[in-house]
């Protein structure tokens, strides 16, 4: 989480506009909260209810889905630069 965390803002506050900014950010820790909160006691009924692989697998699936939607995010200016390769410097 501690490694995560940072990252995630990054690519949050890159994705919105200058004066977006903060209610942008406010939205994504509240959700990230609100999933640290709601997800162990789901995770532990699934465990009672499917056996001890299911939360593993809904956490699968759901990650697939949040990976399908990051891929389609536009590429901001600032994320198209820095992913482009950099030219060679003369030695």
């Amino acid at each position: 989480m501690g490694l995560l965390n940072p990252s995630i803002s990054s690519l949050v506050s890159r994705q919105a506009q200058n004066d977006e900014q903060g209610g942008i950010l406010g939205v994504s820790q509240s959700a990230s909260s609100l999933a640290r909160a709601l997800a162990p006691p789901i995770a532990g009924m699934l465990f009672d209810l499917s056996g001890h692989n299911a939360p593993y697998f809904v956490g699968a699936v759901i990650m697939a889905g949040v990976l399908v939607l990051a891929l389609r995010l536009p590429r901001t200016g600032r994320a198209r630069a820095a992913a482009a390769p950099s030219e060679p410097r003369p030695s």
